[in-house]
């Protein structure tokens, strides 16, 4: 079972080199056997939406990059607290599949700048609204427009995703022990085309994007709240 699922990891239709393939097939296996990651809906975001895209999503587990990694169907350009990149571990994988170290604060024109290059450039990038994992019992933490700033700036279309069932801990790694039945909902682009909503703020764009992804969790009546901090956007 595991050799087929790390040959099927081989078969992906990503644009990842193939030493990448080689050390996403373990990931692949995890998913598939110990998580058993369904992405409902059972279409790829990559079949789904065919250029740029911002993928934003709630934050339950460090793994949850892995489980929308799958759900995209091509690499995503996730974008990771800077202090895991100077783990020995975790940094040179992060490194290796491209990801884009930023500050927790929210401040850090360099990783905004990179994510909306990227954007441009038509590749995913990942995000979490909440800027960090969610370990309350909140459906959601309070959010902030990064995201939305990204796709603005890059024309890309926001896809809210919602998460549920990923297994969780208050260790980094605790999830890499824990079976689980991850579920992944994706949601719709939404765009900035129309002129409707290009009038949309970040503020508000972010708030659409989350409120789209509470409903696909169930979280009808959850509010959707913005943090008091702000992120800046750089001038272009």
């Amino acid at each position: 079972m595991v050799l087929l699922c790390i040959l099927r990891a081989f078969r992906l239709p990503t644009n990842y080199t193939y030493f990448e393939r080689l050390l996403y097939g373990p990931v692949y296996c995890l998913c598939r056997l110990l998580w058993r990651v369904e992405i409902v809906g059972s279409r790829k975001m990559v079949d789904l939406y065919r250029g740029r895209a911002v993928i934003v999503a709630n934050h339950r587990c460090s793994l949850d990059p892995f489980f929308l990694q799958l759900a995209a169907g091509q690499r995503v350009h996730w974008m990771v607290a800077g202090e895991y990149f100077k783990n020995p571990i975790f940094g040179p994988v992060l490194n290796l599949f491209q990801a884009i170290p930023t500050n927790r604060s929210g401040a850090d024109n360099a990783s905004m700048k990179r994510a909306i290059r990227l954007a441009s450039e038509g590749k995913f990038v990942g995000m979490f609204p909440e800027g960090r994992i969610n370990r309350t019992c909140r459906p959601l933490l309070n959010i902030r427009p990064g995201a939305a700033m990204v796709a603005r700036k890059s024309g890309a279309a926001l896809i809210p995703c919602w998460i549920e069932g990923a297994p969780s801990g208050w260790a980094v790694w605790s999830g890499l022990f824990m079976s689980a039945h991850v579920r992944v909902y994706i949601g719709q682009a939404i765009t900035i085309e129309s002129e409707e909503r290009s009038q949309l703020t970040p503020d508000q764009l972010i708030e659409l994007s989350m409120r789209q992804a509470l409903d696909l969790g169930g979280h009808h009546r959850f509010p959707v709240e913005l943090a008091r901090h702000r992120v800046r956007i750089p001038p272009s």
